[in-house]
């Protein structure tokens, strides 16, 4: 019953469904939100693993040599974009391919030139 009326007071109607706002976190009322399955999916698109610690999406640092590598998934094919020095310069790559791909940014990075 506690959910129920969370769920009323918060957003709930038909065809919506729960989504964390920070997907590392908990299922808790701070931390859920009600949003449409399309806007999930673009959620998805734009959140990074948890094992990435360059703080971009698709942005992995490569120990053994200290650079950065850039990938990127799409309907089942991974494209690997390159190794870079910087994290902002894969990023800017990785931005150009998903401009290619989707028409549009879908990186959590809002690189501007």
């Amino acid at each position: 019953m506690n959910f129920y009326n969370w769920s009323i007071n918060n957003g709930w109607r038909e065809g919506l469904e729960i989504d964390r706002t920070d997907y590392t976190g908990d299922y808790e009322p701070n931390n859920c939100q009600w949003i449409t399955q399309q806007e999930n999916k673009e959620c998805g698109k734009r959140r990074m693993s948890r094992d990435n610690k360059s703080g971009y999406t698709g942005v992995y640092l490569f120990k053994e040599s200290n650079k950065y590598i850039a990938s990127l998934n799409h309907d089942g094919n991974k494209y690997y974009l390159g190794i870079f020095k910087t994290p902002e310069e894969a990023v800017e790559v990785r931005i150009a391919k998903e401009i290619e791909l989707f028409g549009e940014q879908r990186t959590n990075f809002h690189y501007k030139k």
